[in-house]
């Protein structure tokens, strides 16, 4: 998340936001948020899976996302996410 989630309650807003938003798309997850700013978020079905990718990838606050070690960044709409170097640059918008 964005830096200016540092503050505990603001990113503490945000997750629970996340959460309400996931559920009402019949997400089964659950969010944790360990430290300011970052957060995990455990999966409990395979079909959440696109689901949560697609959520991220549209959020604005999210600068990116691990799955299975390796970083996820948010992309343009349509486009697979982008990763490591292949991360849209403030040019190519």
């Amino acid at each position: 998340m964005q830096k200016k989630y540092t503050d505990p309650r603001l990113c503490d807003m945000l997750l629970v936001k996340w959460m309400s938003m996931l559920g009402n798309a019949k997400a089964e997850i659950r969010i944790y948020g360990v430290e300011s700013a970052r957060a995990i978020i455990t999966v409990l079905s395979h079909h959440s899976v696109d689901l949560l990718q697609r959520f991220l990838s549209e959020q604005p606050d999210v600068d990116y996302w691990e799955q299975h070690g390796q970083r996820f960044y948010p992309g343009k709409k349509g486009q697979k996410h982008a990763t490591g170097s292949r991360r849209a640059q403030p040019s190519d918008c």
